[in-house]
């Protein structure tokens, strides 16, 4: 019997290069930041928030997402939305939601057709949740949703939730 493995066969095709702005992570955390270019998230991925009652805000909890940039837009100015969309499709951040507004360039090393990752972290201060029941946080580019993210909000002195 050989001690190495039979060899497997590799495809050596390469990735196929994006077209279009993409979000590839988003997550709630109780807390994140960027540095170096990474996300440091602390508490990260849950999914259900727990208060009192909805007069009760949520302290404080974070977003943490990737957006990424394909080749072709690099050097274009690049906006994204984000929004928290409650149960009944109303969204909570009012008319003027949060927009994370950034440009990309080409650094001289990087290879033709490669992407760019550009990590963000944002942070949500005593932040109010009218009712009970399923939210998410959709990130959009223009009219086009790139990601969102479901949590569910449980008020734990009402009885009818």
């Amino acid at each position: 019997m050989s001690a190495n493995p039979p060899a497997r066969s590799r495809s050596r095709r390469k990735p196929e290069p994006i077209e279009r702005i993409s979000a590839d992570a988003l997550i709630l955390a109780d807390g994140a930041q960027v540095a170096d270019g990474k996300l440091y998230i602390l508490g990260g991925g849950w999914d259900v928030i727990r208060l009192g009652s909805p007069a009760e805000p949520i302290p404080v909890f974070a977003l943490a997402f990737r957006i990424v940039i394909p080749w072709n837009l690099t050097n274009e100015d690049i906006a994204v939305e984000i929004q928290i969309v409650d149960p009944d499709g109303a969204t909570l951040l009012g008319d003027d939601p949060p927009v994370v507004r950034t440009k990309v360039g080409r650094p001289p090393n990087l290879e033709s057709g490669v992407s760019q990752a550009l990590p963000f972290a944002m942070t949500f201060q005593n932040f109010p949740f009218p009712k009970s029941g399923q939210y998410f946080v959709r990130l959009r580019e223009g009219e086009r949703d790139l990601n969102q993210y479901r949590f569910s909000v449980v008020f734990l002195n009402n009885p009818a939730t």
